[in-house]
């Protein structure tokens, strides 16, 4: 199998769903582009290259199971042809205050599953 080595940062919203309003549903996107980073005697450098020709979705659904914990289930597509991850917290997540009054942060470690014959 061969590795996929990718990094994105996504943007988009979420927004409130279910009866108890513990539960959002999450709609972002991410541009790709060539992201470099080169280390030397002046220190690091890097680089941030936009590619518009193409771009990644993620959709999930996130159910805040306490204050400060979450577990989250969705799919990130790879532009048009197909390519999709499917992915599910392991645990839960943690979220903790973020640099806003109405902001959070939030870290978990995600189960990846993939269609084998889609990454040919």
């Amino acid at each position: 199998m061969r590795q996929l080595v990718y990094a994105l940062r996504f943007h988009g919203e979420a927004r409130r769903i279910g009866v108890d309003g513990n539960v959002l549903a999450i709609a972002t996107t991410a541009t790709g582009g060539t992201i470099r980073c080169q280390m030397g005697l002046a220190g690091i450098e890097t680089s941030l290259r936009p590619d518009p020709r193409g771009e990644a979705a993620c959709e999930a659904e996130l159910v805040l199971t306490g204050k400060t914990m979450f577990q989250q289930a969705g799919t990130i597509a790879f532009g048009t042809a197909g390519h999709r991850l499917r992915l599910s917290t392991v645990g839960s997540g943690h979220l903790g205050p973020g640099p806003a009054a109405n902001l959070r942060h939030g870290a978990a470690i995600w189960r990846v599953e993939w269609s084998a014959r889609s990454w040919q």
